[in-house]
């Protein structure tokens, strides 16, 4: 019975160890115990949020980004430094996100429609307290649409969902092609370096930059490595097919080559 007992124990503790580890330092957080329960009602609690996005951590709370100290909540000035206001935001998320700020400084026209200086930050599309992971959702007519024209992002999110769905089907490729022990290394780094040349045009281009980018380079070398891949897939069934006729055809001179010889 004790031994019941501990076994349960430890298996609670162990599937609880995530939820505890996270009650702990939010215990620690001072900016969590106050702003949990003193926002206003109705405009949305930053901890929730927070808590939802994936900078949800020990070492991503609400003193890295806003400043502060998160253990001095008597200190009114001393926890409160401040919201980081226009590109302030990318030179904050840059001290962790280091390549990815270098990208967005390269772009060759940063402008926007009226010739100014666009304002895009990190936060334009990832938002801040619930920030979102990086993928091809965030890119969309809405979240474009507030600086760009419609027609240019409902361009952008067809060229980005066109690119998605041929990456899908050479991954598809390549994991049959793994099934079946055929090489796939060499097409699955081309994914790679594709999905990567995007990521890189997103923070370093202009959006006119990366539709061009990705309708006219990226899309084209990834339909090219799918022609590969199903040639590649056809020669290997031809190759097997000669093989196998090849087999039998010894076989047949084998046998006709023994009754000879038992006839003999």
């Amino acid at each position: 019975m004790k031994r019941i007992l501990f076994i349960s124990i430890v298996v609670f503790f162990t599937a609880h160890m995530a939820q505890a580890a996270d009650a702990l330092f939010l215990l620690q957080d001072a900016c969590v115990k106050c702003h949990l329960t003193s926002e206003s009602p109705g405009s949305g609690s930053s901890v929730i949020s927070w808590k939802k996005g994936v900078h949800f951590g020990p070492d991503t709370g609400c003193a890295e980004c806003h400043g502060g100290n998160k253990f001095l909540y008597m200190a009114f000035k001393k926890g409160h430094m401040g919201t980081p206001k226009g590109r302030e935001a990318n030179e904050m998320c840059g001290r962790c996100h280091v390549n990815e700020i270098k990208e967005m400084n390269a772009r060759s026209q940063f402008r926007s429609r009226s010739d100014k200086r666009c304002e895009a930050t990190c936060v334009t599309c990832h938002s801040h307290h619930q920030v979102e992971k990086a993928t091809l959702s965030i890119i969309n007519s809405g979240n474009c649409g507030t600086c760009h024209p419609f027609e240019k992002a409902a361009t952008l999110t067809q060229a980005l969902r066109d690119f998605q769905d041929i990456i899908t089907t050479l991954e598809g490729m390549v994991q049959e092609r793994t099934a079946r022990h055929l090489p796939s290394i060499m097409a699955e780094r081309e994914i790679k370096a594709a999905q990567t040349a995007l990521k890189r045009g997103v923070h370093a281009m202009t959006s006119s930059e990366l539709i061009e980018h990705i309708q006219g380079k990226l899309i084209p070398t990834l339909s090219e490595l799918k022609g590969d891949l199903s040639q590649t897939g056809q020669r290997n069934w031809i190759f097997q097919g000669v093989m196998v006729i090849l087999f039998l055809f010894l076989c047949l001179i084998f046998v006709k080559y023994y009754q000879r010889r038992h006839h003999a």
